[in-house]
Protein backbone atom coordinates (compact mmCIF):
# COMPACT_ATOMS: atom_id res chain seq x y z
CA UNK A 1 0.00 0.00 0.00
CA UNK A 2 2.85 2.42 0.89
CA UNK A 3 4.49 1.87 -2.52
CA UNK A 4 1.16 2.56 -4.24
CA UNK A 5 0.73 5.86 -2.42
CA UNK A 6 4.29 6.93 -3.21
CA UNK A 7 3.57 6.04 -6.84
CA UNK A 8 0.45 8.21 -6.70
CA UNK A 9 2.55 11.00 -5.20
CA UNK A 10 4.93 10.63 -8.13
CA UNK A 11 2.04 11.32 -10.52
CA UNK A 12 1.28 14.67 -8.92
CA UNK A 13 2.82 17.77 -10.48
CA UNK A 14 6.51 17.60 -9.67
CA UNK A 15 9.28 20.11 -9.18
CA UNK A 16 13.02 19.55 -9.09
CA UNK A 17 14.41 19.37 -5.56
CA UNK A 18 17.53 17.22 -5.52
CA UNK A 19 15.84 14.73 -7.85
CA UNK A 20 13.16 14.03 -5.24
CA UNK A 21 9.46 13.27 -5.61
CA UNK A 22 7.65 16.55 -4.98
CA UNK A 23 4.08 17.83 -4.80
CA UNK A 24 2.16 20.67 -3.13
CA UNK A 25 2.31 20.37 0.67
CA UNK A 26 -1.48 20.71 0.76
CA UNK A 27 -1.66 17.36 -1.09
CA UNK A 28 1.20 15.57 0.69
CA UNK A 29 0.23 16.09 4.35
CA UNK A 30 -3.37 14.81 4.01
CA UNK A 31 -2.08 11.77 2.09
CA UNK A 32 0.34 10.93 4.92
CA UNK A 33 -2.43 11.33 7.49
CA UNK A 34 -5.14 9.44 5.59
CA UNK A 35 -3.08 6.61 4.07
CA UNK A 36 -0.62 5.95 6.89
CA UNK A 37 -2.09 7.58 9.98
CA UNK A 38 1.11 9.61 10.25
CA UNK A 39 1.13 12.89 12.11
CA UNK A 40 3.86 15.47 12.48
CA UNK A 41 6.36 14.46 15.15
CA UNK A 42 9.06 17.08 14.59
CA UNK A 43 9.95 20.00 12.37
CA UNK A 44 12.77 22.45 11.82
CA UNK A 45 14.21 24.94 9.37
CA UNK A 46 17.44 24.68 7.42
CA UNK A 47 20.26 27.05 8.44
CA UNK A 48 19.13 29.70 5.94
CA UNK A 49 15.48 29.43 7.01
CA UNK A 50 14.37 28.65 3.45
CA UNK A 51 13.33 25.00 3.77
CA UNK A 52 11.18 23.40 6.46
CA UNK A 53 11.90 19.77 7.29
CA UNK A 54 9.02 17.79 8.79
CA UNK A 55 9.03 14.29 10.21
CA UNK A 56 5.67 12.49 10.13
CA UNK A 57 5.18 9.14 11.82
CA UNK A 58 2.63 6.64 13.02
CA UNK A 59 3.72 5.49 16.48
CA UNK A 60 1.49 2.39 16.35
CA UNK A 61 2.61 1.02 12.97
CA UNK A 62 6.12 2.48 13.06
CA UNK A 63 5.97 4.05 9.59
CA UNK A 64 7.68 7.41 9.11
CA UNK A 65 8.16 9.97 6.33
CA UNK A 66 10.55 12.91 6.13
CA UNK A 67 9.61 15.79 3.82
CA UNK A 68 11.24 19.11 2.96
CA UNK A 69 8.99 22.03 2.08
CA UNK A 70 10.06 25.15 0.22
CA UNK A 71 8.70 28.63 0.86
CA UNK A 72 6.58 28.15 -2.29
CA UNK A 73 4.70 25.31 -0.55
CA UNK A 74 6.27 22.46 -2.52
CA UNK A 75 7.06 19.38 -0.41
CA UNK A 76 9.60 16.78 -1.46
CA UNK A 77 9.97 13.26 -0.12
CA UNK A 78 13.38 12.93 1.53
CA UNK A 79 12.92 9.47 3.02
CA UNK A 80 10.46 7.01 4.50
CA UNK A 81 10.60 3.75 6.37
CA UNK A 82 9.58 1.63 9.31
CA UNK A 83 10.48 1.07 12.97
CA UNK A 84 9.89 4.67 14.08
CA UNK A 85 10.54 5.25 17.78
CA UNK A 86 10.33 8.41 19.85
CA UNK A 87 13.56 9.14 21.67
CA UNK A 88 13.67 10.01 25.34
CA UNK A 89 17.32 11.04 25.22
CA UNK A 90 17.65 14.52 26.75
CA UNK A 91 19.15 17.34 24.72
CA UNK A 92 22.69 18.39 25.63
CA UNK A 93 22.59 20.63 28.68
CA UNK A 94 19.20 19.27 29.76
CA UNK A 95 20.36 16.04 31.38
CA UNK A 96 18.81 14.96 34.65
Amino acid sequence: MRKLSIAILALLPTHSFAQATCAPRDAVVPMLQENYGERQQASGLDAAGNVAFELYANEASGTWTLIATTAAGVSCLIGSGNAFQLSDVPLPGQEG
